[in-house]
């Protein structure tokens, strides 16, 4: 049962990053540098998939009409659940808005379960308060529209969270959902997988450190979820690799061909 102060702690999180939010959720979209992009990327995504493109990777209406691979490049989670959304009865427009202000939303919640883990529970609503109000996040939702990003950063948390319960719960049930938590973050941006990547690794060094401090005879699973999760995302990235060798053949092959008949 959830203690009185957390649910003042979760209310007043949602409130303040709400209000945040309000600029955001009027009529149609605000101006950013890639908001118009994933709105229309959301569209073609979605067509892909009415089409029975799975996973998609052409985006049929943009670039003129011509198309364009460009959902090789992008990680596909947040298009994923635009879609599911648009498919459900919302506007490209109103998932946008919805995917981004629920990541925004969901950042510091999902910061605050994580660090009561390992601090008290004011000390954890303050780093959930500091970690929803970072710069950074502003800067996406508000400059940048950067949805994938927004995504990330709220699933991070969890995905710590997840670490967690390798320490208490060394289970394969355990080491399926870090794996999982993990893949969720790499399918949500590229760069922000990155950084927790190497994140990923010092924790579970770290993880290792500490069982060994409290017995020396228990051997470490710490490293466990960490391979789960690389299983789990490089089929998505091998994807990414092959198709990316393919497409860029063609278009050696097609310069090849176009030099070839000028000169």
């Amino acid at each position: 049962m959830i203690k009185t102060d957390t649910k003042l702690f979760l209310c007043f999180l949602l409130f303040i990053h709400t209000l945040y939010c309000i600029p955001i959720l009027g009529h149609g979209i605000i101006n950013t540098h890639d908001g118009l992009n994933h709105t229309a990327r959301i569209a073609s995504f979605s067509q892909a998939l009415l089409d029975g493109h799975v996973p998609p990777r052409w985006a049929a209406n943009l670039n003129f009409g011509y198309g364009t691979p460009v959902f090789i490049f992008f990680s596909p989670l947040p298009y994923y659940t635009a879609s599911l959304l648009t498919a459900l009865g919302s506007g490209y427009e109103v998932s946008f808005t919805l995917i981004a202000f629920a990541s925004f939303v969901l950042a510091p919640i999902t910061m605050y379960f994580y660090l009561r883990n390992h601090v008290r529970n004011t000390s954890a609503f303050i780093g959930g308060l500091l970690y929803g109000l970072a710069p950074n996040h502003f800067l996406n939702i508000y400059i940048r529209g950067d949805i994938g990003e927004l995504f990330g950063y709220a699933l991070i948390p969890l995905a710590l969270l997840a670490l967690d319960r390798i320490d208490k719960h060394p289970t394969i049930q355990s080491f399926i959902v870090a794996g999982c938590a993990y893949a969720f973050v790499v399918l949500s941006h590229n760069f922000v997988a990155i950084i927790f990547t190497v994140l990923a690794i010092m924790y579970s060094i770290l993880f290792k450190i500490s069982q060994l401090q409290r017995t020396e005879d228990r051997i470490s699973h710490s490293g466990t979820p960490y391979i789960v999760s690389l299983l789990v995302s490089s089929a998505v990235r091998a994807t990414i690799h092959v198709y990316w060798n393919i497409f860029k053949s063609g278009i050696q092959q097609t310069l090849l061909s176009c030099f070839s008949s000028i000169l």
